[in-house]
């Protein structure tokens, strides 16, 4: 079983508005709500491959009612925090016509120290019958940054595969605790880093000084596939895969 925590949970809406311009009337052509976050996304994802998988995190207020509605409706296992503030609704526009996205995303709920305490001891409940335990995206507001990094730590000991997808210094933080695997996209990696990612061989650059930060295995992603450092035993591998390239009706969820 593959347990995905997700801190900062949301309604997620996809509307499709051809021809696209700010500052001007759209009438959707069609429009998609899902429960969301990167955690559910990956759950999401999991379950279509059929793994065993169980989503939790935080959920609160009318719209953490909905996100946990939304989840049972898809048949997907969820054992969520109850917070008392209201977590957050995103929304993107996508434009078929221009091929853009537009993603405007709300901050999401304050979290008081019973509340997150609450989500660590269930952690620990939920990692006992686990194979891994995968903590993806952004922190809500007044969660101490540093988080990301317990919570793995305390995984680890419990003799867990932990997985880190996150960005800014949440992931800085998380990857110094020694996550089985970090999963950057190529912006969120060049944070990490420091520098830019522009030839080949300044991704197999950027995957060492990840690794060597304390991540055992590396991946980082790209529209285009994804460059990855992967450890068996002692031996370290390193990959530069190609996906193909698609028509995508969203590019989250």
């Amino acid at each position: 079983m593959i347990v995905t925590v997700t801190m900062n949970a949301a309604i997620d809406r996809t509307l499709t508005v051809p021809n696209f311009q700010r500052g001007q009337r759209h009438r959707a052509s069609q429009g998609l709500t899902l429960a969301g976050g990167k955690g559910i996304n990956i759950a999401r994802a999991l379950k279509r491959l059929g793994a065993p998988v169980v989503a939790t995190g935080l959920a609160g207020g009318k719209t953490g009612t909905r996100i946990v509605e939304e989840l049972t409706a898809e048949a997907i296992l969820n054992d969520f925090v109850r917070i008392e503030d209201e977590s957050r609704t995103s929304t993107a526009i996508v434009d078929p016509t221009g091929g853009s996205y537009t993603e405007v995303n709300e901050w999401g709920p304050h979290v008081q120290p019973e509340e997150l305490e609450m989500l660590l001891e269930k952690l620990t409940y939920l990692a006992q019958g686990a194979d891994a335990v995968v903590f993806a995206g952004s922190l809500p507001r007044d969660v101490d940054e540093a988080f990301y990094e317990e919570a793995i730590r305390a995984i680890n000991r419990q003799g867990v595969t932990t997985v880190l997808d996150s960005e800014g210094q949440p992931l800085r933080l998380g990857v110094q605790s020694e996550p089985y695997l970090v999963s950057p996209n190529q912006n969120e990696a060049e944070g990490l880093v420091g520098q830019e990612f522009n030839e080949d061989e300044d991704f197999i650059l950027g995957l060492e000084a990840i690794a060597e930060r304390g991540a055992r295995n590396v991946l980082i992603t790209q529209e285009s596939g994804c460059f990855a450092l992967l450890r068996q035993e002692r031996t370290t591998h390193r990959y530069r895969v190609r996906a193909p390239s698609i028509e995508p009706v969203s590019a989250v969820g």
